[in-house]
C-alpha cells in the first residue's frame, strides 16, 4: 500500500511539475514533441526553393534570405492539419510572422534536404504571374550575417597546404581571422554537397582576386586552400 500511495505522490508530483514548466518555458527546450522534431529537422537540413515559389517570394518582396531566417527561427509553428504526414516525404505547412503579416512556408522533407514549394503572405494582394518560372530547384544559401556569426563562434585552423599559400603571397594565418569579420562570401564558388562538410569561398575585403576556401565543421572552421594568380603550387 505504502508503495501505490508513493507512486501517487510521484506522479502527482511530476504532472505539477509538467505544468509548471510549459507555462513557463512553453514548449522550448522540448525536443521529443512533434512540431519541435520537425522544426529542428527542417533548421538543420539542406534548404532549397522551387522556382515557382521563388518567383512568387520575390512578388511578395520577399528576399530567400527572410525565408531562411525564417525556417531557422523558433518563430514558425507547424500546422498539422493542412500537412501531409502520410505520404513517404512528408510535406509541411509552417506559419509565423513577418513583420505584422503571417507568412506561409510548405516545405517538403527529402531525407537531409527541406524543399520550399509554397509560399503566401497574408498582407500582400496582388497577383503573381509566375507561369513562366523556371521548373528546377535552387540552393536556399545560407544568409552571409548568419553564416559570420557562426564562423567566428568556431575554433580557426589552417591546413598546411594553405600556409604555404597564404606564405607565397605575403600573407600569414591570421588573414584568416580577418577575412571571417570582414571578408564578402561567394556563394558561387562554394561547394555545400560535394564533400562531407560545407565548403565556403570568401574574400579578403576589397579584393576578389583572392578566395579562401573554408570548411565549416562542428566545431572548427578550417582553411583548407587559398586560391589567386599568385599563389605557388603548394604540395597537398
Amino acid at each position: 500500500m505504502k508503495f501505490w500511495r508513493r507512486l501517487r505522490f510521484y506522479g502527482i508530483g511530476l504532472a505539477i511539475g509538467t505544468i509548471l514548466t510549459f507555462i513557463i518555458f512553453g514548449n522550448r527546450g522540448c525536443s521529443w514533441l512533434p512540431e519541435n522534431r520537425v522544426l529542428e529537422r527542417v533548421a538543420t537540413s539542406s534548404m532549397e526553393i522551387t522556382g515557382d515559389a521563388l518567383c512568387r517570394a520575390e512578388c511578395m518582396g520577399l528576399h530567400p534570405d527572410d525565408l531562411y531566417k525564417a525556417l531557422s527561427s523558433e518563430g514558425m509553428e507547424v500546422y498539422f492539419s493542412e500537412s501531409d504526414t502520410k505520404a513517404e516525404n512528408k510535406h509541411y505547412i509552417l506559419k509565423g510572422d513577418h513583420k505584422g503579416d503571417e507568412l506561409e512556408i510548405g516545405v517538403l522533407l527529402i531525407d537531409t534536404l527541406a524543399r520550399v514549394d509554397e509560399v503566401a503572405l497574408s498582407g500582400f494582394s496582388g497577383d503573381c504571374d509566375c507561369s513562366d518560372a523556371r521548373e528546377e530547384n535552387f540552393i536556399l544559401w545560407k544568409p552571409e550575417d548568419v553564416l559570420r556569426k557562426e564562423l567566428l563562434g568556431l575554433t580557426p585552423g589552417v591546413t598546411s597546404t594553405a600556409r604555404c599559400q597564404l606564405e607565397s603571397i605575403g600573407l600569414t594565418k591570421e588573414a584568416l581571422a580577418d577575412v571571417l569579420r570582414k571578408g564578402s562570401l561567394d556563394y558561387e564558388l562554394s561547394d555545400l554537397y560535394g564533400n562531407a562538410n560545407p565548403h565556403w569561398a570568401m574574400h579578403p575585403e576589397d579584393d576578389e582576386s583572392i578566395s579562401f576556401i573554408l570548411e565549416q565543421g562542428d566545431k572548427t572552421v578550417l582553411l583548407r586552400e587559398v586560391r589567386c594568380d599568385d599563389c605557388r603550387p603548394c604540395p597537398e
